[in-house]
């Protein structure tokens, strides 16, 4: 009895810390090159936000956005869509690793970059005066953060 109660004790441990380096937080150069990479870079209204799946740490949600403008000479729909995580539950605890959280709101107006039409929000920022005026009048002064884009 006493075997087994080592065993699960080392299996639990040993599962924690592989699911621990699994889930940690990448260099700030991966989170950046994922929106660069992103073919979807735009500044658009967010139309729908549909909650897709809840699970223990956390849900998945698809959002809708109309276009207002693409940036950074990406070609972009008139509507497309975006998958991202949330933590909207009081049970839901977000993951001390490396999955960016986003929470769209109907009616906002943002500038977000998405893997491609369908796929991952890379970033997800509010467009506000200062970041529309940057992106249009000196996108050098852009910079892409953790998630978020920010003007230098």
């Amino acid at each position: 009895m006493q075997k087994k109660i080592v065993l699960w004790t080392f299996l639990c441990v040993l599962t924690g810390t592989i699911a621990g380096r699994s889930f940690a937080v990448m260099p700030p150069k991966v989170y950046r090159q994922a929106i660069e990479n992103s073919l979807i870079k735009a500044v658009a209204k967010v139309d729908r936000v549909k909650t897709t799946h809840i699970g223990w740490r956390y849900s998945s949600q698809t959002t809708t956005f109309t276009l207002i403008n693409p940036h950074f000479g990406t070609s972009v729909p008139q509507h497309f869509s975006g998958t991202s995580a949330a933590a909207l539950w009081p049970w839901q605890k977000p993951d001390a690793g490396g999955k960016l959280y986003f929470y769209p709101k109907n009616g906002d107006t943002v500038f977000v970059t998405i893997s491609k039409d369908g796929g991952i929000i890379t970033s997800y920022t509010i467009a506000t005066e200062p970041i529309i005026d940057a992106l249009e009048n000196t996108p050098e002064k852009i910079h892409f953060g953790l998630g978020v884009v920010f003007i230098d």
